[in-house]
């Protein structure tokens, strides 16, 4: 991660915030990339507990993409899974 925490520094300088994609479970290396600045994350919520990683670090991060949309069209004419989705 140092060669990241270098190369997240420098762009910061010109680009107010970082993201990163990742396919599979990256779990691992999740907190050292919110450490060197990474904000927005857009990671498969099949390999990545994306509510865990949302409570864990709050404000501090942004999710994009994770909706399957499998899971919503399944569960759309049911509001109570639809409320429970929504507050995952």
């Amino acid at each position: 991660m140092p060669s990241y925490r270098i190369l997240v520094s420098q762009f910061s300088k010109t680009i107010p915030t970082l993201g990163w994609h990742s396919d599979g479970n990256v779990s691992m290396i999740l907190p050292d990339l919110v450490d060197c600045g990474s904000r927005f994350f857009s990671l498969e919520s099949e390999c990545v507990d994306l509510v865990n990683f949302k409570r864990t670090y709050g404000k501090r991060i942004t999710l994009i993409g994770g909706i399957r949309t499998a899971r919503v069209t399944q569960e759309g004419s049911d509001p109570t899974k639809q409320k429970e989705y929504l507050e995952e």
